[in-house]
This record gives structure tokens, C-alpha cells and sequence, in this order.
């Protein structure tokens, strides 16, 4: 019964290793460059008010344009919802290479955010677009050249907030209005509406504003930074 044991345990030992290469050849190309052994991964979700749906951005290399596909978690079937190739802004031939999005309260128009650029960690400034669904119409949030930072919906959908040289601006998208909030900010001193360094690194959050329930009030941090030293 032992020998029988033996040549048992013998063979099951060696039957899993005659599957396995005994020189695998993996190199730092594999594993850093080629992505071998990266799993597949999306970025970008955004759940729909029914919670059916998400939103995600998906890039196509053939029209060098990005997407929004819509997909349903149930059937898992999907769709696209924003065609890249369709994002031509009013007076330009050539459709905006978008980075983000986010909807508004309706979900019947998109803040559309193009050539973002990083300032520290989470920090950013960029040029937002406004993306009516229905109409397939695409328009620039405000008329100046500047980009603008944390633009958020108002609770009604029909206000626009945002940052702009440490300055809280808002657009009422009914007469397309700029009005500014306020007029103190200034680099290194007064801090509107964003946060300071600390408050982004530590507490991980940059928009520091917020609109009231009935969108007739925009509560906001204002930062002193007058007695901070540079270094």
C-alpha cells in the first residue's frame, strides 16, 4: 500500500509542472511598456439619475475622437450617446478633443471640459462647453479666452458656477449672462471658490463652492493667504 501511496503522490506532484515553461521569457518591455499583463480597465463613470445606466468616455482611434457611450448594467447592451466626431463648436470646422463631462441636473445638457491643465495634484483649469442633447448644440460657457475651474450646475440646471483667477463667477444660461461674485482675488492673497494647497493635498477636494437647493444662493470658501510666504 506504501509503494502504491508513493508512486500516487509521485505522479500528482509532477503533473501540474509539465504545463508550466521552464524559461518563461518576460521582459521590463512586458511588464512596463507593452502592458502585457495589464488587465482591461475603463475610467470615467457616471451614473445615471435611474441608476440603470452609466456614462463613460470611450476613445475611437479611427476618428482620433473620443465618445460618451451609454450602457445598460441590466442587459449590458450600450450605445453611444455623444458622438466625438459631432462636437464642433459654433465658427470651427474641426470637433474639440474633450477630456470630461458631467450632466446637468435634467441630464438634457452636458458641461463639456477641453485642453485641461493641471496646476498641482486634483487642481485644474480648463474650457468648458455647454452640450445641449437635444439640439446637438455646442457652445462655449463664457465669451472670454480664458479657462475657467470647477464649473458645477446649479440645482435648477440653469445657472453655470465656476473659478476664475481666484474669482466666482456664475452664467444664468437663459440670457447668457456672465456675473461675476466676487472681485478681491488675486494670486497669493485671496483665494475664492477654490482651495489652497493644504486643503487640496490633505483633504483631497479643490471646489469650494456650493449652490443652495433652490439655486438662489452660492455658499463659498474664501482663503487669506496675505501673511503666507512663498518658499
Amino acid at each position: 500500500m506504501r509503494q502504491k501511496h508513493f508512486i500516487l503522490y509521485f505522479i500528482l506532484f509532477f503533473i501540474p509542472l509539465t504545463g508550466i515553461p521552464q524559461n518563461p521569457k518576460i521582459t521590463l518591455e512586458d511588464i512596463w511598456v507593452k502592458g502585457t499583463f495589464r488587465p482591461n480597465y475603463f475610467m470615467g463613470v457616471n451614473w445615471m439619475k435611474d441608476n440603470n445606466f452609466f456614462t463613460r468616455i470611450d476613445y475611437n482611434p479611427i476618428t482620433n475622437t473620443a465618445n460618451i457611450i451609454k450602457s445598460n448594467i441590466q442587459s449590458g447592451e450600450s450605445s453611444v450617446l455623444v458622438e466625438g466626431i459631432t462636437l464642433v463648436p459654433e465658427g470651427s470646422d474641426e470637433p474639440i478633443q474633450f477630456d470630461d463631462y458631467s450632466f446637468s441636473p435634467d441630464e438634457r445638457k452636458l458641461l463639456i471640459s477641453t485642453e485641461t491643465e493641471s496646476i498641482y495634484r486634483r487642481s485644474y483649469k480648463t474650457h468648458y462647453y455647454l452640450y445641449d442633447l437635444s439640439s446637438r448644440k455646442l457652445t462655449k460657457l463664457t465669451k472670454t479666452n480664458e479657462k475657467q475651474a470647477y464649473a458645477t450646475f446649479s440645482s435648477d440646471g440653469q445657472k453655470v458656477a465656476f473659478v476664475r483667477d481666484n474669482n466666482l463667477f456664475y452664467i444664468d444660461l437663459k440670457s447668457n449672462e456672465e456675473i461675476q461674485v466676487t472681485s478681491d482675488g488675486k494670486t497669493n492673497v485671496i483665494i475664492n471658490g477654490s482651495t489652497d494647497w493644504v486643503y487640496e493635498e490633505e483633504f483631497e477636494f479643490t471646489r469650494a463652492f456650493f449652490w443652495s437647493p433652490d439655486s438662489k444662493y452660492i455658499a463659498f470658501y474664501q482663503f487669506d493667504e496675505s501673511g503666507v510666504k512663498e518658499y
